[in-house]
């Protein structure tokens, strides 16, 4: 099957071989795809730690928080709310 051509070696072992294209590939999202819940935890850090320093201008310091905000906003879940 090409697609196990193209995974590597530690990958191969974790997929059984009488699986299909499509089941190889949902396996593998599963396995390496974080979640929406983990990611919004990640960024919500990300912005509560975010710190000016004193080699940063204030425009760059908007600009990395407006990154966390925009990278937020794919995010969808009933516990979006009470994360953000």
């Amino acid at each position: 099957m090409l697609l196990k051509l193209s995974m590597t070696d530690d990958q191969l072992p974790q997929i059984p071989s009488s699986k299909t294209a499509d089941e190889i590939w949902q396996h593998l999202k599963e396995l390496h795809e974080t979640s929406d819940k983990s990611r919004a935890f990640f960024l919500k850090n990300q912005l509560f730690s975010i710190m000016m320093d004193k080699h940063m201008s204030l425009q760059e310091y908007l600009n990395r928080i407006k990154d966390i905000e925009i990278s937020s906003k794919p995010l969808v879940g009933p516990w979006r709310k009470k994360i953000w």
